[in-house]
């Protein structure tokens, strides 16, 4: 949450929307700062994709659906981890859940929950990583179906929380996020202890020593506190990527005092909501391992929804790298990482380990940084 980050976030939806139908220019590319150690890849763009949201069919309070396969319009457009032109082992599948969690005045509250799973008709049984999804505020969550999918297709079971108060058509009360790191946790619990809220044929794939937060924004903010603030930190979490997120005061001003599970940032250079410096504060107090990846000509969005594009191709290569090689041991070295940061030519580039990024200005609503 940031300063005029409600009105900021409206006015990116509007321009989105007519950017889908040809209305708005697209962002004109910039060189982002260099990293301050040598060996950083620092690189020109050379590309750009604009986002196009959609409407999602999942209102609070709904009870458990049949499970069903994602419309083609996602479940065909698959990419390889390297390439974008392979699909991956698995086919999706989505099921919408009613989970209930406790905020922290300690009332129930609905916590509307669609989960995104691999499709194993037919084939053995297996457990799989669990991967904790958090939307940004008053952002539809079906906007980032075309990344989300993309973790399914490589093996992860993903559920998508719609945070009470901050989903679109609720209230619209951007403060109730200091509620959401418990009710993340909640969903954790959920899945791997299982819940009359979470039928057996799902908790029963997940692999409940494998669990990783993501999210967007103000999601974002809700990832790294569960994954590393002193108010909320939840030692199950084996790996947080952070899209567009900063540190929040809301939260206290703890954060990687007693570590933290790796960390990938991601964030836009364009980006009008949050401003990159919230994110360098999050990369450059975060101990190893942690990965920055830089998408200078990104917006808000852009490298997270539709249409496809360079951004959310490369996007979608490094998360699931990150995703196989933190919870399934996957053998991708940092530098590995740092080559599919460039797989889309000059659009991103990586920083990592011991090398730190500036922070070019404040993060307003943010802890003071390190």
């Amino acid at each position: 949450m940031r300063s005029s980050r409600e009105n900021r976030v409206r006015l990116l939806l509007a321009l989105t929307a007519l950017a889908a139908a040809g209305l708005v220019v697209a962002d004109q590319y910039h060189t982002s700062p260099a990293a301050t150690v040598a060996g950083t890849q620092v690189t020109q763009p050379s590309g750009s994709a604009g986002t196009a949201a959609t409407k999602a069919s999942n209102p609070p309070g709904s009870t458990t659906a049949s499970t069903s396969s994602v419309p083609a319009s996602t479940s065909t457009s698959s990419t390889s981890t390297t390439t974008g032109s392979q699909p991956a082992s698995y086919p999706v599948a989505s099921v919408q859940l009613s989970i209930e969690a406790h905020n922290l005045s300690g009332t129930t509250v609905p916590v509307p929950t669609t989960v995104f799973y691999p499709d194993t008709a037919g084939a053995a049984p297996r457990r799989f990583p669990l991967v904790v999804f958090s939307p940004g505020f008053d952002i539809d969550p079906a906007v980032y179906t075309p990344l989300i999918t993309t973790w399914v297709k490589a093996g992860f079971v993903v559920p998508v929380v719609s945070y009470p108060d901050t989903l679109p058509g609720s209230p619209l009360v951007e403060t109730d996020m200091v509620n959401h790191p418990s009710e993340l946790s909640q969903v954790i619990s959920d899945f791997v202890d299982g819940s009359p809220y979470v039928p057996a044929s799902l908790s029963g794939i997940v692999d409940g020593a494998s669990v990783a937060v993501a999210g967007q924004s103000d999601g974002g903010d809700v990832s790294v506190a569960a994954a590393a603030g002193s108010c909320c930190k939840d030692t199950r979490i084996k790996a947080a990527i952070i899209l567009s997120g900063a540190e929040e005061t809301l939260y206290g001003n703890g954060y990687f005092a007693s570590g933290s599970p790796p960390i990938l940032v991601v964030q836009g250079g364009q980006d009008p909501v949050n401003a990159p410096s919230c994110s360098e504060q999050i990369y450059d107090g975060a101990p190893q391992p942690r990965f920055y990846l830089a998408i200078p000509a990104a917006s808000h969005l852009s490298a997270y929804t539709a249409p496809v594009g360079p951004q959310l191709l490369v996007t979608r290569a490094v998360t699931v790298a990150f995703l196989e090689k933190y919870l399934t041991g996957a053998a991708i070295s940092s530098a590995g990482l740092s080559q599919l940061a460039s797989s889309q030519g000059s659009v991103a580039y990586m920083v990592s380990g011991s090398a730190t990024v500036p922070i070019v200005g404040t993060c307003l609503g943010a802890p003071p940084g390190p």
